[in-house]
């Protein structure tokens, strides 16, 4: 479970920040996770409640922005959507329970020519709040 290694990474970047600005609890922490990080929600909230066990991140709450995945065509200039996005956008997709895998179509629609990925694989801390 990478969720873990993930978890601790956060940690200490919030508890370096909390430390250089003379904080003393971190209260909300933010992160930009995209669609293609490989990183799994629950997972990773369960290692967050872990690893923060005794320090002052104890109490943080963990708030997580999904970033689709997007891409752009490098012949025609359009943006669009890739994979769950667009086929929720349809109306393709059906109750999923556990796993699965969704198709991903990197060709864009118009003209055929390759999506270059412009979003989709954030995996980041976006913001913190330190008292």
């Amino acid at each position: 479970m990478h969720e873990g290694a993930i978890a601790e990474g956060i940690l200490t970047v919030a508890l370096d920040h909390m430390n250089r600005n003379k904080g003393k609890v971190i209260g909300e922490v933010g992160l930009k996770l995209g669609e293609l990080s490989g990183v799994e929600e629950y997972a990773l909230r369960t290692a967050w409640q872990v690893v923060t066990r005794g320090t002052a991140a104890e109490k943080a709450v963990l708030v997580i922005d999904r970033v689709p995945l997007a891409g752009r065509c490098r012949s025609c200039d359009r943006e669009r959507l890739i994979g769950k996005e667009i086929r929720e956008a349809a109306g393709l997709m059906e109750p999923v329970y556990g796993p699965s895998l969704v198709p991903y179509s990197f060709i864009c629609p118009v003209c055929g020519e390759p999506l270059e990925v412009v979003s989709g694989r954030e995996m980041q801390v976006d913001y913190l709040d330190i008292d």
